[in-house]
């Protein structure tokens, strides 16, 4: 199998199944190489701007080789990039990647609040007690949904 397929109601319309998840793959790619405490401390210290991996080095109590593994799982993840000027290898952030992080937490944020929002309204009936007015405006809807509940038992 190629990964890709022609559709059979739109012919000759080529659709990729494996592309389908390439923004996930790399969401994945940057949340995998943020694990590891010694990368996000090698991004905190680039966020007041771009620095050699000596200077970067210098913090840690590993060598530079050390410390360039980490840059490269970095800048595979597309967190950062290098480039070289004369002998010396510049790291900066790269503010697409993070953005695009951002992005991804913004659309699970909004699922989560919303749990929690709703978690937060049935807890506060609960607490009121069985004659609580709920949000709709109907006296004890928690109460009468328990006791239905409870007559079919």
């Amino acid at each position: 199998m190629t990964g890709r397929a022609t559709s059979e109601y739109f012919p000759g319309v080529e659709s990729s199944v494996a592309g389908k998840y390439d923004a996930d793959a790399r969401v994945g790619m940057m949340f995998s190489a943020l694990a590891d405490p010694t990368r996000r401390a090698l991004i905190a210290d680039l966020r007041d701007g771009p620095k050699t991996v000596g200077e970067l080095a210098a913090r840690f109590d590993v060598g530079v080789p050390a410390v360039s593994k980490h840059l490269s799982v970095l800048e595979r993840a597309g967190l950062i990039s290098r480039e070289r000027v004369a002998q010396w290898r510049r790291c900066r952030l790269e503010a697409e990647a993070f953005e695009q992080l951002n992005e991804w937490m913004r659309h699970y944020a909004s699922l989560w609040e919303g749990s929690l929002d709703r978690l937060d309204g049935y807890l506060g009936t609960l607490l009121a007690g069985p004659d609580a007015v709920a949000d709709d405006g109907s006296a004890g809807a928690v109460a009468d949904a328990d006791a239905d509940a409870g007559a079919t038992r």
